[in-house]
């Protein structure tokens, strides 16, 4: 092997493991997101909610192939399973309430979505 083909490889070989090292400290996150409703001000005259949540990052797992059960021609799940788990963030909705009789404000109405796990089993190569 040429000295040049050696240094790819071990580039590649780096990058392959680098990623590797890398794929478990993503795994379980989600991505936040603040979605923006100040420009609903304009158009209805209150205050605009808060909305804060999250994108879940899904993360493949090992795929379950065929299995030979006793009795039938053919083997169980002919295609291949690929399970994929994420978890959906908490969702986060905050509203101010206005009084109707007065300047004052009443405060924030708040609704909260618990976290909760998905977990999905689709056909995979």
């Amino acid at each position: 092997m040429k000295l040049t083909t050696r240094g790819t490889l071990a580039a590649v070989l780096a990058c392959m493991g680098t990623a590797v090292a890398a794929a478990p400290a993503v795994a379980g996150t989600s991505v936040p997101v603040v979605l923006p409703l100040e420009s609903l001000e304009t158009a209805v005259p209150v205050e605009a909610p808060e909305l804060r949540t999250g994108v879940p990052v899904p993360v493949p797992g090992a795929p379950e192939g065929p299995r030979h059960v006793t009795g039938t021609l053919l083997p169980q799940g002919m295609l291949p399973a690929m399970p994929v788990s994420s978890e959906v963030p908490p969702t986060l909705l905050a509203v101010p309430v206005e009084n109707p009789l007065g300047e004052d404000d009443l405060g924030v109405a708040k609704v909260r979505a618990q976290e909760s796990d998905v977990k999905l089993v689709s056909p995979g190569v």
